[in-house]
């Protein structure tokens, strides 16, 4: 009879459990809304010379060549010197390149537009942490 009377009472929370109805549990300060900032592409599109990346997709560069070229100067972990003393090899230098001195070539690279930046905000926590909670976004 014990038993009888325990599985009505598993059954009757059964029912409770299955019911169709939408739970909604409020959170105060789970959510917000902020106004609309800038986005990556929003910032790269404001960039003084992305007319001219219309024109000529490897611009501040004159050609894929030559970025390609570029590209591998600024990785190979070559001093200034060095890329100097590369750019002025004859086989170099009758390519023409838009850039003579390492100078001139990170000048060039400082008129790209930069990629996203990481940013972060530190959360405080009701529980103690060992460490500072941060999320980055």
């Amino acid at each position: 009879m014990l038993i009888d009377g325990l599985a009505d009472e598993v059954f009757d929370i059964k029912m409770e459990t299955q019911s169709h109805e939408p739970v909604m549990e409020l959170y105060s300060g789970a959510s917000a809304n902020y106004r609309r900032g800038y986005t990556f592409m929003d910032t790269f599109n404001a960039d003084p010379f992305s007319s001219e990346c219309q024109h000529n997709l490897f611009y501040p560069f004159s050609s894929g060549a030559e970025w390609k070229f570029a590209l591998w100067l600024t990785n190979s972990g070559l001093s200034m010197a060095a890329i100097d003393e590369c750019l002025s090899l004859d086989v170099i230098k009758s390519q023409r390149f838009s850039f003579k001195t390492a100078k001139a070539l990170w000048k060039l690279i400082e008129l790209l537009p930069s990629g996203p930046r990481w940013k972060y905000q530190s959360v405080k926590t009701k529980s103690p942490t060992q460490h500072a909670l941060q999320v980055f976004y």
